[in-house]
């Protein structure tokens, strides 16, 4: 399944726009705040259900309006045609969402933070993944953070530990499956990053590991309620629950070094393995080839590490959108002939308007 064609109606600064997508490579040229990301967003959302930065319907509306509409077009192997559709209505809040989903991998500059930044970024990227793969974690996850805030609050409350118990139950349930999960994640994906970052960096090896919040290990139902319960007078001390996959960590590290201290090109390519790894795991798991979007993927790379990239990013079968801020003159990444590979669809954005650079097919 690929995306075929998107329709954006008042969508951040995009008042109206219809985009035909490449199978292959499509490139969206402009400069910064444009609009180039919101089209990202919107492919994003329209297809997957998850937005890359908004937290609310608001942010996604165009300034002015009173809602926007997404429609993508997807189309199979054998050319069959299906919508996926995102009509969203602020007075009264009003969503309705319809047709298929299909696996979204995305990269952007704010990604950076997974490696520079701080447990929480982390975290949220395996998650994203495992939201993608099991329609229960979502579920857990949800219900794990439900339970962990609201023995948090019996604990800011001074509340009796037959409070603190009732919740811990389903606490230890929820929280020993996404503990699991994570664990096998992070198993199944290094292989991966390891094998996609040496493509890109063969002198390089990454390392990942899963560091259990709390614990020396990742624990099931009963033992994670069993280090609740020994951990309870602790935690009234500290005003929080200390223990549990909330307070996890993925150790990431490039021949030896911890990524927090890498220079930024080395940051830029382990994350970029991380997502590219990422979008391999979950074709096999899925069967389902993922759309790759990469928001200023080219910048602070040099030239051997982004020709390596576009090389992984132009593979027969695989469908990717990839922005860039520099003139469509000389746009990175093109070839000695100073031609894009796969011959490329590319649009300029300026100003929230779309304009195809060449005659698109």
């Amino acid at each position: 399944m690929q995306l075929s064609r998107l329709v954006l109606r008042n969508f951040r600064n995009i008042e109206a726009a219809e985009i035909a997508w490449s199978p292959a490579l499509t490139v969206l040229v402009g400069r910064n705040g444009q609009g180039k990301t919101n089209v990202l967003e919107a492919a994003s959302l329209a297809v997957s259900r998850q937005a890359l930065r908004a937290k609310s319907e608001r942010e996604l509306t165009r300034f002015g309006t009173d809602g926007y509409h997404l429609a993508a077009t997807l189309t199979g192997e054998g050319g069959e045609e299906q919508s996926a559709t995102r009509s969203v209505w602020l007075h009264p809040p009003r969503r309705k969402v319809a047709g298929p989903e299909m696996p979204v991998v995305t990269f952007s500059p704010d990604d950076l933070a997974v490696v520079k930044g701080s447990p929480d970024g982390r975290r949220e990227f395996f998650d994203r993944m495992l939201n993608q793969l099991f329609a229960r974690y979502r579920r857990e996850w949800s219900r794990y953070q439900r339970a962990v805030a609201q023995r948090n609050r019996a604990i800011k409350e001074d509340q009796a530990d037959a409070v603190l118990q009732g919740f811990e139950p389903l606490l230890a349930e929820s929280g020993a499956y996404c503990w699991q999960q994570r664990a096998w994640l992070v198993h199944e994906l290094g292989p991966l990053v390891v094998a996609v970052y040496q493509t890109l960096a063969p002198s390089e090896a990454p390392q990942l590991a899963l560091v259990p919040g709390g614990s020396d290990v990742v624990l099931d139902r009963g033992g994670l309620e069993s280090l609740l319960d020994r951990t309870r007078a602790q935690d009234r001390r500290r005003g929080a629950t200390s223990v549990g996959p909330h307070r996890d960590d993925v150790r990431l590290l490039v021949t030896g070094v911890d990524g927090r201290l890498l220079s930024q090109g080395q940051q830029r390519t382990l994350v970029l393995a991380l997502h590219l790894a990422s979008r391999r795991l979950l074709e096999r798991e899925l069967g389902v080839r993922p759309l790759l979007v990469l928001d200023d993927v080219l910048s602070e790379l040099d030239s051997a590490r982004r020709h390596a990239l576009l090389e992984v990013v132009t593979a027969v079968g695989q469908q990717s959108i990839v922005t860039d801020v520099t003139d469509v003159s000389t746009v990175d990444g093109r070839d000695a002939r100073g031609v894009w590979p796969l011959a490329a669809w590319r649009y300029r954005v300026a100003d929230g308007r779309i304009s195809a650079l060449d005659p698109i097919p």
